[in-house]
């Protein structure tokens, strides 16, 4: 199949060609002398009826192929708009994304800290009441340790 731009020089190139015909053809008319009040015979009205219409087909060949590329353009800004509405989605859901891996890599950084700062490795509770607990160990006999929480 050939190009759009091929259909159309080619559209062009005959309408150019078939113009000059007619040029000429009109250029040989005017120089002939009319017989008796007939301007141009059947058979030469008949080429000329001729070259006209091969110019009016070559340039409707030549509209319809630049409509053709006009459609085609806009399917293709459709698509850039379409590709470039895709990518601001994956950008957001990029940043979405990185937001909760940053988050999820804080928590238990701020987990490690305050369990650090309580002395133990265990987080620290909340009672039922809403009163936090706190832990202490005992050490009763060497290596047996006692836990309560109070």
């Amino acid at each position: 199949m050939e190009t759009l731009g091929g259909a159309a020089r080619e559209s062009l190139q005959m309408a150019e060609g078939r113009y000059q015909q007619l040029v000429g053809e009109i250029k040989e008319l005017s120089k002939t002398k009319s017989r008796g009040g007939e301007y141009i015979t059947e058979a030469r009205a008949k080429k000329l009826t001729k070259l006209l219409n091969g110019v009016a087909d070559a340039r409707e060949g030549f509209e319809t192929c630049i409509e053709k590329q006009k459609e085609k353009a806009e399917r293709a800004v459709k698509a850039r708009d379409d590709a470039a509405q895709c990518l601001q989605k994956t950008d957001q859901l990029i940043e979405f994304i990185d937001a909760k891996l940053n988050s999820a890599i804080r928590q238990p950084a701020e987990l490690q800290s305050g369990s650090s700062i309580s002395g133990h490795g265990g987080s620290p509770s909340i009672s039922s009441d809403a009163r936090p607990q706190t832990s202490q160990t005992t050490t009763i006999e060497p290596g047996v340790q006692y836990h309560q929480q109070t």
